[in-house]
């Protein structure tokens, strides 16, 4: 598994923090056209583009993919290492939020679909004779 490594640390030109406390980091996210973020790490995250562009995203664990981000698009992301490079001609601007902790669990469990099964009461199990 890669180390993790802090957004803000290795690309100090690209991740600005406009806020942080103990549940969430907000940060402005700029990429200039041919600008590279090394390999690092982010928790669970929302994405909001401001101005989109192309962005390629490699990661430590599968293939890199191409993404055309739009403006007015909100994105989840699960936990991930990846490093981003802007391959288009325009540059780009996101506010990234991160989830710390227990509010990055919370997140995914209100985001799972519900079950298709549904508990049965106990008079509908002895109705059945279960």
């Amino acid at each position: 598994m890669a180390t993790r490594r802090d957004p803000v640390e290795v690309a100090p030109h690209i991740y600005k923090v406009l806020m942080e406390n103990e549940r969430v980091r907000v940060m402005d996210v700029r990429m200039k056209p041919g600008a590279m973020s090394p390999l690092h790490s982010h928790p669970a995250v929302v994405g909001i583009t401001l101005a989109g562009g192309k962005l390629k995203v490699m990661y430590a664990d599968r293939e890199p993919m191409v993404v055309d981000s739009q403006p007015g698009s909100v994105l989840w992301l699960d936990p991930q290492t990846h490093s981003v490079e802007n391959v288009g001609a325009t540059e780009t601007h996101d506010v990234v939020v991160e989830l710390k902790g227990s509010t990055a669990k919370q997140a995914k469990r209100r985001e799972r679909p519900k079950s298709r099964r549904t508990r049965r009461s106990a008079s509908t199990r002895r109705a059945r004779g279960r």
